[in-house]
């Protein structure tokens, strides 16, 4: 059936703006980066800890699920996240993935304050009308996933595309729109380029590719609860996250160590982010710097993450807290770092790797059994 754009999308893009409104405040752990190769002696860097490793279900065209040797599937539910994405086909279909699109979304209260590229059929907002207009897998509810929400699904390895291509066959090594608006130019948009994992922004009307995710979950318009013990728990992640740092520039070495010995509210088992949950504190709604009110002393600058980018040997994921970008530094350089607790597991045969005393490796042992 051919879709009249011109006169269907009001009505749809009324659907739309309600699932988008109801998925914003997903309340999820963020799964494991996937990252598995050691950098450095110290021990608290990425590979160290084993926290929420990810958990895929496949799904058929009627959102059933399907057994794990599946030949074929359209959609994939992430059981850590409880996301629903679409996976893409190497056909000239609507899921093809080959296909791209300007960014446009035409309610004012979802765009950033600027609607973007509008096309015919060639849009964002279009391809997005088309999927629930036929309700793909039975469901009107689909939308462009937030930064956040798509970066849950990044793997970061040598591999030429940051993805697990088991679970989401046909991913492009480029560029993936997410619905998340530039605070600062609100002409462009954020993307995740699965060229190594990392963000960026451009303008609206570049036309990049898609993947669509859809789940409907209560809002959580702020969802970060202080204390007087100098913590801050996350109530959407579940993570506890240090309040107020030493204001302290650290070597990225200097950094995982200081997060390893940390001892604060109580608690001695802090350690360094990874990316993702680095960024799951970012306010991309602000810049200059990009902070939730709970974060006052975070300044526009870089912070050290526990994952290294496996493309560049001795170079370390940074995110500036300036407008929430991507980045990596050589782990020499000097940034500030936010320690973090929660939702960790860690790696015993790496930790007996790193800790060679007999006494506290016994003591560890028997902390794991």
């Amino acid at each position: 059936m051919t879709i009249k754009w011109k006169y269907t999308r009001i009505i749809l893009n009324i659907l739309l703006g309600i699932a988008f409104l109801t998925g914003i405040g997903h309340t999820f752990p963020i799964p494991d980066s996937g990252q598995i190769s050691s950098y450095t002696m110290d021990f608290g860097e990425d590979c160290d800890y084993s926290i929420n490793m990810p958990n895929y279900t496949k799904l058929d065209a009627n959102g059933n699920a399907l057994n794990k040797s599946a030949s074929t599937w359209v959609m994939v539910r992430d059981e850590i996240t409880g996301l629903i994405w679409e996976v893409k086909t190497t056909d000239n279909s609507i899921h093809g993935n080959a296909r791209t699109a300007t960014w446009y979304d035409s309610n004012n209260d979802t765009n950033g304050g600027f609607s973007g590229t509008n096309g015919e059929g060639t849009d964002t907002e279009d391809y997005l009308l088309q999927l629930n207009f036929e309700k793909f897998g039975g469901f009107s509810d689909w939308r462009l996933p937030t930064l956040q929400e798509i970066s849950t699904i990044v793997a970061i390895s040598k591999e030429s595309i940051a993805i697990s291509k088991s679970v989401f066959p046909n991913a492009q090594a480029g560029k993936y729109w997410t619905s998340t608006t530039n605070a600062n130019y609100p002409n462009k948009a954020w993307y995740v380029n699965l060229v190594g994992g990392g963000n960026g922004n451009t303008d609206k009307s570049e036309a990049l590719y898609i993947r669509a995710v859809r789940k409907s979950s209560t809002i959580l318009p702020y969802h970060f609860v202080e204390s007087t013990d100098n913590t801050i728990i996350d109530t959407k992640t579940g993570l506890m996250w240090q309040k107020n740092d030493t204001g302290q520039k650290f070597t990225w070495e200097q950094a995982i160590n200081a997060s390893e010995t940390l001892v604060q509210g109580g608690y001695n088992d802090w350690r360094m982010p990874s990316r993702e949950e680095l960024r799951s504190i970012v306010n991309y709604n602000a810049y200059a710097p990009s902070r939730y009110s709970a974060f006052i002393d975070m300044l526009s600058d870089n912070y050290w993450s526990s994952t290294v980018n496996p493309y560049n040997n001795g170079y370390i994921w940074c995110i500036t807290f300036y407008n929430g970008y991507d980045n990596y530094q050589h782990l020499s350089s000097f940034y500030y770092m936010r320690a973090v607790r929660g939702g960790q597991k860690k790696n015993p045969a790496r930790y007996l790797l790193h800790h060679r005393n007999k006494d506290q490796v016994g003591l560890f042992m028997q902390q794991c059994q």
